[in-house]
């Protein structure tokens, strides 16, 4: 069964971005020079760093007292997405929908780097997809902590569902 991208099957896929709720009051009192290894995840408010830590390192904060935005906003970013996203033939053929989680950083100049999924493989290229559009995305503004920018870390399900 063939499918083309203006006839027949429209797919509506719903973009969500998810963010760890910031608590800046919390963020703030943490010791910010704490060490922990690479993966492990740490308080709100706290980051991860690399096994060697210095206050020049390449820290990169689950949350930050300014969060990274797509440059434009949200809005922005969810007209790229819905213009930029192609629903995978294979899963429209099998009838395939679900949801896709992945994990990124935004490095302190603005480029997306670290990307990992979250949630379990649906398979059908979904995974693929919507990894392909967030290295297909532009620069960023990049997230600010003691208003310095500052590498952190972005959640963005994508949902893939057939109407």
């Amino acid at each position: 069964m063939k499918h083309s991208n203006n006839k027949a099957i429209y797919a509506a896929i719903l973009i969500g971005i998810l963010y760890m709720a910031p608590n800046l009051a919390n963020a703030q009192n943490k010791k910010q020079d704490t060490t922990v290894i690479e993966g492990t995840i740490v308080d709100p408010g706290e980051y991860l760093v690399e096994e060697s830590y210095s206050k020049d390192s390449n820290e990169i904060f689950l949350e930050a007292e300014q969060m990274p935005e797509f440059k434009g906003g949200e809005d922005a970013m969810y007209k790229f997405l819905a213009k930029n996203l192609k629903y995978p033939p294979i899963a429209i053929e099998n009838n395939i929908q679900g949801r896709v989680v992945y994990r990124f950083a935004i490095s302190k100049e603005g480029k997306i780097f670290n990307i990992v999924l979250l949630t379990k493989s649906i398979g059908y290229g979904l995974e693929e997809e919507a990894k392909r559009i967030i290295q297909l995305m532009p620069a960023w503004t990049p997230a600010k902590q003691n208003g310095r920018p500052v590498n952190c870390y972005y959640t963005l399900p994508v949902v893939f569902k057939l109407n």
